[in-house]
């Protein structure tokens, strides 16, 4: 095999690999207590609806939106941790309705 040719597949192996990599981080499923690690986040969420409720503004509308999209985010990164039935059920649950209601938002 001539050099050119070796170095031609070197470099389609090399872009094949680095297109198909995984742009995410892993994560690590043995440091997640779910859902004990999302409590904050869960609190920061249900003050941005208290606020949102007492004034709607598109601000608050906003900040409450960025709050239920990260933790959309941080549900889906844990998506494939292993959990115990009730821990499936109450993450399921929990996922639809930040969907539901990040589609119920307006601004």
């Amino acid at each position: 095999m001539s050099l050119m040719k070796f170095s031609f597949l070197v470099c389609l192996f090399s872009v094949v690999f680095i297109s198909c990599s995984d742009d995410e981080p892993e994560v690590n499923c043995d440091n997640i207590d779910y859902p004990a690690d999302f409590v904050d986040t869960e609190d920061a969420i249900a003050q941005a609806q208290v606020n949102h409720l007492l004034d709607s503004s598109n601000e608050n509308c906003k900040i409450l939106k960025d709050l239920i999209v990260e933790y959309i985010d941080m549900l889906e990164a844990i998506e494939n941790c292993e959990r115990t039935p009730f821990e499936d059920s109450d993450y399921d649950v929990t996922l639809t309705n930040l969907r539901s209601d990040l589609e119920g938002l307006s601004c």
